[in-house]
């Protein structure tokens, strides 16, 4: 039953050697990374807000701009396999990745809130004798960082979400040993609905591309979009209304939706 299964997934001292492991992969990945990001994103702040060595700020920030558009999971098969040719070790790879995927975010956020704070403040230190240094320190800064912290927040729940890819170069994070686990006993916690790559035409048209989901038990999944996106279309695929033309549907480990010879069929 299923308190087996989670005794055997979860409880036995095989399985929390392997989640303790995980989990302290992801934790260094998430930390260090979030560390490089912070360090790469002030740098090019500086570059910027200074005007030193403007001729290197250009190349570096299209460079991180470029990068942040990479979905994570190649950036991070580039960096090890093309970047440092697979002799890297996994881990600094994933922290090279990550702190470089959201630096580029991370650097936006932080010219936007200093760039807010008002050229009349740095004025004002200016006139009470400051330097540079103790204007940014004192004055400029704290007020910048009280705007910046909840997008700095969003960027570091995208950085954890991120870590989850590091399986994709052979790193055992926390998803990657769950799924190693699982591997081992051969239990497979399937979704209540999953919806897998379906596509739909009308009239030559495609309303639906390439569409996944997942939706777990106990679990809510709201469809936003505007009119004529698809919401309506991939409902009524789901319940056997419309025939996809390719893809796959199943409802608590059952297929609703069949590939036979004439295609697809619920």
């Amino acid at each position: 039953d299923w308190k087996q299964q989670i005794y055997r997934n979860f409880l036995t001292d095989d399985a929390l050697h392997l989640l303790l492991i995980g989990f302290q992969n992801t934790l260094v990945i998430f930390f260090f990374g979030a560390i490089w990001a912070f360090v790469l994103a002030t740098f090019l702040t500086y570059l910027n807000i200074s005007k030193k060595w403007q001729w290197l700020y250009p190349p570096l920030q299209w460079f991180v701009a470029t990068i942040h558009d990479v979905p994570a999971v190649v950036l991070m098969m580039f960096f090890n396999y093309v970047v440092f040719s697979g002799f890297m070790n996994g881990i600094v790879v994933s922290i090279v990745a990550l702190g470089v995927y959201i630096s580029g975010t991370l650097t936006g956020i932080f010219k936007t809130h200093i760039n807010h704070v008002g050229k009349e403040q740095y004025e004002a230190g200016r006139m009470l004798g400051f330097t540079v240094f103790q204007i940014y320190r004192l004055i400029i800064l704290p007020q910048a960082v009280k705007g910046m912290l909840p997008s700095i927040s969003g960027q570091m729940k995208l950085l954890l979400r991120a870590t989850s890819y590091v399986g994709y170069i052979g790193q055992k994070d926390l998803v990657k040993t769950v799924d190693s686990i699982r591997a081992q006993t051969g239990d497979v916690f399937l979704p209540l609905l999953f919806v897998s790559f379906i596509s739909k035409f009308f009239n030559g048209k495609k309303v639906l591309d390439d569409v996944s989901l997942s939706v777990g038990k106990c679990e809510t999944l709201c469809i936003i979009g505007s009119i004529g996106s698809g919401k309506s279309t991939l409902l009524r695929c789901i319940a056997g209304l419309e025939r996809p033309e390719c893809g796959t549907i199943c409802f608590d480990g059952r297929p609703l939706m069949c590939k036979n010879a004439g295609g697809y069929n619920h």
